[in-house]
């Protein structure tokens, strides 16, 4: 039932829309290959995707894929001295993605392009610093550790990404939160509604609900020092 599913859902041509099904119910794998073959040629967010995907491959067979992959990819395409088009390549790769997407319930929102993982870890690390309230700064915090983690698993294979530890991000985070400008000013709440959208763009990158912004935001934040 999946794979009529995701046959129906990615369209296109019998054979093509069999292909990414098979794709998908390949297994974990399957997909994380999918998606580094993506990765340097869509203009998209994989932090989500390649997480969920390799999450349960080990940093050595990740490797070893990375490695494959990048033999592999665009093979048999003009540029590679083959025949086949780049836009049939291209949409063959892109359905492959919808199905994996939709195999893994990765939400829309984490496909587009979003900040970097390390960013998005110190963004998380100055809200939970800000946060007045016990349960805001949990849930910050859990938030931090997701995107540490995610840097630190795409880091492992992705050598362009630069990794950030929790101690970095925590340190990060108590500094520029003692150095935000006071909330109860007009420049304060401004700063606080800047980090707020940032800290949202972070949101969608990992597909968490986008944290709202009441009347009293400017109330619920602040340095430590003037609380």
């Amino acid at each position: 039932m999946r794979i009529l599913l995701l046959v129906f859902l990615v369209g296109g041509l019998p054979g093509h829309a069999q292909s990414a099904a098979d794709e998908a119910s390949g297994g974990n794998e399957s997909c994380y290959r999918v998606y580094d073959e993506a990765r340097p040629l869509f203009a998209e967010d994989f932090s989500l995707r390649m997480f969920r995907a390799g999450a349960d491959i080990d940093e050595a067979t990740r490797r070893d894929i990375a490695r494959q992959v990048d033999q592999l990819r665009l093979a048999g395409t003009v540029l590679k001295g083959g025949s086949t088009s780049l836009r049939i390549y291209n949409d063959e790769l892109t359905r492959k993605m919808a199905a994996c997407d939709a195999a893994l319930d990765i939400p829309a929102t984490a496909i587009v392009k979003g900040p970097a993982d390390n960013e998005c870890a110190r963004r998380y690390a100055t809200m939970s610093v800000l946060a007045r309230a016990p349960q805001q700064q949990m849930s910050f915090d859990q938030r931090m550790r997701l995107a540490v983690t995610v840097s630190r698993f795409r880091s492992g294979t992705e050598t362009e990404l630069e990794a950030v530890s929790l101690h970095d991000a925590q340190s990060f985070g108590v500094e520029t939160a003692n150095g935000f400008v006071d909330t109860k000013t007009d420049a304060g709440r401004d700063a606080l509604l800047d980090m707020i959208f940032d800290v949202q763009a972070c949101d969608a990158k990992y597909g968490h609900s986008l944290m709202l912004i009441p009347g009293t935001f400017s109330q619920m934040f602040g340095p430590p020092d003037r609380r």
